[in-house]
This record gives C-alpha cells, sequence and structure tokens, in this order.
C-alpha cells in the first residue's frame, strides 16, 4: 500500500512538472523555437490542400478550349505557385533543425531569426496561392454558369 501511494505521489509531480515545461519555455531559443513551430504547424496541413487543388486546376485545365490561352496561362501560373509553396515548406522542413536549447548564442538566434522570416515568406505564399487557386475556380463555375444561360 505504501508503494501505491509513493508511485502515484511520483507520478503526479512527474506529470505536473512536464506541464509546467511544456507552458513556459525553459529559455529564449526554446520560446523562438516555438513560435517558429507554431506558424509551421499552422500552415504544414495546408500542404494537403495545395495537392488537390493542383489536382483540380489540372482537371479544369482538361475542360478549357487550346484557343482561350489566356485563361489556360492563368491556370498554369496559379498551378505553378502552388507547387512552388509547396515545395518552399518541403525545402524550409529539410533546412530547419532544432536548435539546443542550451546554446543561447547570437549566430544560433540570428539563424533561428531568418528561419522565422522564411517560415512567414512560406505561410503567405501557401495563403495565397490557395486563394488565387480559389479565386480562379470560382472565376470558371462562373463563366461556366454565364454559359449555361
Amino acid at each position: 500500500m505504501p508503494f501505491k501511494i509513493i508511485f502515484l505521489s511520483f507520478i503526479s509531480i512527474f506529470v505536473m512538472s512536464c506541464k509546467q515545461s511544456n507552458s513556459t519555455p525553459a529559455t529564449p531559443t526554446e520560446a523562438l523555437h516555438n513560435d517558429i513551430m507554431a506558424v509551421h504547424d499552422a500552415v504544414m496541413p495546408k500542404t494537403s490542400d495545395i495537392h488537390k487543388q493542383v489536382k483540380r486546376l489540372k482537371n479544369l485545365r482538361k475542360d478549357i478550349p487550346e484557343n482561350n490561352t489566356s485563361f489556360l496561362k492563368m491556370i498554369d501560373k496559379v498551378i505553378a505557385d502552388l507547387e512552388q509553396a509547396d515545395e518552399r515548406m518541403m525545402v524550409w522542413m529539410k533546412q530547419y533543425k532544432k536548435p539546443d536549447f542550451k546554446n543561447e548564442s547570437e549566430e544560433q538566434t540570428g539563424d533561428l531569426h531568418v528561419f522565422q522570416d522564411r517560415i512567414e515568406i512560406v505561410k503567405n505564399e501557401i495563403n495565397s496561392s490557395l486563394e488565387k487557386a480559389k479565386q480562379l475556380e470560382a472565376r470558371f463555375k462562373t463563366l461556366e454558369n454565364f454559359k449555361k444561360q
């Protein structure tokens, strides 16, 4: 019985200490890393949206007559933007390395700020390209509806 109380006390203390360490970063480097990862984690799921949009736009492109070069160019541009945004995310993830939280050097902090700027750029490119794709799809649907009337 005393063993169970001691064991449960130990587990409780361990869980409480884990919660405290997760809620408050131990170092400024860890705080910066957490900020960077929050942006990454918010944007990363959108890469699946990019793949879906590229597929939809490629299918949409098949329905456009070849003589409608301006609309085809718009579709190609949006597809290229989507693919570039996705590629930039993959490059960013490949290059980013979790920092040493014990190392508070100016060099490491500077590198983290560079990666923070880059992930913000990636976020903006992903959001912008997805928005352009949605607008283009809406424009196509409007044209299709107009043709049906």
